[in-house]
């Protein structure tokens, strides 16, 4: 076992034990671009890929929320080759821009939890954002959303969640890189950019987005925004009802859930279990490959 192989475990040891979901296990994967992975990602992608489009579908299907991981390693290049692949379904991440207008891959909107800087990332420009470091990994740095997308072209299908960016910056540079199809469009805060959104969708870009319904939100006047209805619509517990959930049936359009916490895998498994029984078949979570443990029949 090399020096660096050795490392990496300890890594992620340390995150789990810090409790952030993820198993020791996600490591059996190789990492994108090997040899022996492209085939298997490949296969796995395709399947993803032609449960997304389908409307039908009752796979269960899971997003990792911040790629897998929660604290500094999250979002970062190596949370991606841990988390690609055939271990997980889906890898999600948030898009903010910079200063100068670049787009890069960070959830929250200042640098100072998971890097050595501080700020608002819109106080960086870019060149600013390459000096930082992430904590504890002092070769991994911010990620572009242009490198986010390179590394992930052919193993794991993605949703990229538009925090503070420009939403015709993020298509172009998912168009740039040949992954119209391997993206899920998901619109934080639809009510302020669906203009961009809908601009694009007039100007027949096929575009697979996923607005937010908000609570006290009304389903109707979400869809009602945009030039075609979505695929999918993102409800949280608090706009998780039945009305909803029929609402969306009747239109052919599928919820994605965020997945609640489980202190057990008996836990996962009554959670979805009952989430399954309302038709819901597409999560977000920040245990996803626990929820792949618990529902192993689903998937």
């Amino acid at each position: 076992m090399t020096i660096g192989l050795t490392m990496r475990l300890l890594i992620l040891a340390a995150v789990a034990l810090a409790g952030n979901g993820v198993r020791a296990g996600a490591l059996a994967a190789p990492a994108p671009g090997t040899a022996t992975s492209t085939v298997a990602d490949a296969t796995h992608l395709e399947r993803v890929r032609a449960c997304v489009y389908d409307v039908s579908c009752t796979r269960l299907l899971v997003a990792a929320h911040r790629m897998g991981f929660k604290g500094p390693f999250e979002n970062t290049l190596w949370a991606l080759n841990q988390n690609s692949g055939t271990t997980t379904d889906l890898l999600e991440f948030s898009v903010r821009e910079t200063w100068d207008g670049r787009p890069i891959v960070i959830h929250d909107d200042t640098v100072d939890r998971t890097t050595n800087g501080t700020g608002r990332v819109r106080w960086h420009t870019l060149a600013q954002i390459r000096q930082l470091r992430i904590k504890g990994m002092e070769t991994e740095r911010i990620p572009t959303l242009e490198e986010v997308l390179d590394a992930a072209r052919g193993h794991v299908f993605l949703i990229v969640s538009v925090k503070s960016a420009s939403v015709l910056t993020v298509w172009n540079a998912i168009k740039s890189q040949g992954l119209t199809r391997q993206v899920i469009l998901f619109l934080y805060k639809p009510r302020g950019q669906f203009r961009e959104l809908n601009q694009l969708l007039a100007d027949g870009e096929d575009i697979l987005f996923m607005p937010r319904l908000h609570k006290d939100e009304s389903l109707d006047a979400l869809i009602d925004l945009f030039y075609r209805p979505p695929r999918f619509v993102h409800i949280d517990q608090a706009t998780l009802t039945h009305d909803t959930l029929a609402g969306l049936a009747r239109r052919k359009i599928r919820a994605y859930v965020q997945f609640p916490r489980g202190d057990t895998i008996a836990e996962l498994r009554q959670i979805g279990r009952e989430l399954l029984d309302k038709h819901v078949y597409f999560f977000l979570s920040d245990q996803a490959l626990q929820v792949y443990e618990a529902l192993p029949d689903a998937r």
